[in-house]
């Protein structure tokens, strides 16, 4: 991230977030890093449960305990506790909607790891979207958040035995986030980690290929635990639902639906990257929106008039992920 600008992908919308603290209202004088436990052989592994199509896991700050989105795409850490406190003004502007927030610090407690005067925003208003929202703790690479103030990674992670976060999203039930190692009891073989390349702070990796048989490209795509769907140009996601015959599009080419009838002519999905192949089961590409009326619309969707790839929980699903902050890389293998 740079001083000024956050880019987060959340929920269904995933659409890149602007995080613009209000000019000057956060001094940098303040000394906020004072660490209460520094141990570098620290390991943690927190449970996050799934709620509204995210999962969210236990922070505690200042003694009481909150349940936040745990978020790969994003740097910022924010809770609602529904006080108002005095403080430096800061927003975080999400494609569903806007957060203002009051900037301060507290103790903070994460997998094990206890810092001191870590700041943190606490939510003044918010839009609708995040009623059912404690808040958001971001974890991918940036060191900052609101424009200066460190970022919970920057104070937390050199902590752990090694900088490392994995990640096992299965398709049902709670999700694992392990701190300072990954947990091979969920890896089908070896990880192969791969460069994080284009940004300095999210997690890209560059895809060669989409396997599809029409509108292949090469592009840099964004592993991302707070996105609910696969997210990709709308070429590609053509390219896709093109085998299905029965499929539609909807919301100009955006979305997909097709008779849930029909779903096992769905394929499976695939990216190329590193020269492996990583799978996302043809199950996890759609969802039954209607039961009832047996509509299936798709998790795969493409973006129109914005050329990115975002690889959200639906590429989880299939696959485990390791987060190297220490060597910017993201491991890969089979989930099982």
């Amino acid at each position: 991230m740079s001083p000024s600008t956050i880019f987060v992908f959340l929920a269904f919308l995933a659409l890149r977030v602007v995080a613009t603290p209000l000019a000057n209202i956060i001094g940098a004088s303040r000394v906020d890093r004072i660490v209460e436990r520094a141990t570098p052989s620290l390991t943690a592994s927190v449970t996050a449960t799934r709620k509204s199509g995210e999962y969210f896991g236990p922070i505690v700050i200042d003694g009481i305990t909150y349940s936040v989105l745990y978020d790969t795409g994003s740097d910022a850490l924010w809770i609602k506790n529904g006080s108002t406190i005095p403080g430096p003004q800061a927003y975080i502007v999400y494609g569903s909607g806007r957060v203002n927030v009051t900037v301060t610090s507290g103790k903070v407690t994460v997998a094990g790891s206890t810092i001191l005067n870590q700041p943190y925003g606490v939510a003044t208003s918010w839009d609708p979207s995040y009623d059912t929202y404690d808040g958001i703790l971001g974890l991918d690479q940036s060191l900052t958040q609101f424009g200066s103030k460190s970022s919970w990674v920057a104070h937390a992670m050199p902590q752990y035995k090694q900088q490392l976060l994995g990640v096992n999203i299965p398709s049902t039930g709670p999700a694992t986030f392990t701190f300072g190692y990954h947990d091979t009891a969920h890896e089908n073989g070896p990880l192969a980690f791969n460069t994080a390349t284009y940004s300095p702070s999210h997690w890209y990796q560059q895809v060669t290929s989409f396997n599809l048989p029409a509108n292949d490209t090469s592009m840099t795509c964004d592993l991302d635990t707070g996105t609910s769907n696969i997210l990709v140009p709308p070429s590609i996601a053509y390219a896709f639902w093109n085998q299905v015959s029965t499929a539609t599009a909807i919301d100009g080419g955006e979305r997909w639906t097709f008779p849930c009838a029909n779903s096992a002519t769905v394929p499976n999905f695939s990216v190329t990257i590193g020269g492996k192949t990583y799978t996302v089961a043809a199950a996890d590409t759609y969802y039954r929106d209607t039961p009832s009326q047996g509509v299936c619309r798709s998790r795969l969707q493409g973006r129109k008039n914005r050329n990115y790839c975002i690889l959200g929980q639906p590429f989880f699903y299939s696959n485990y992920v390791a987060y190297d902050f220490g060597n910017k890389t993201v491991g890969l293998a089979g989930r099982k």
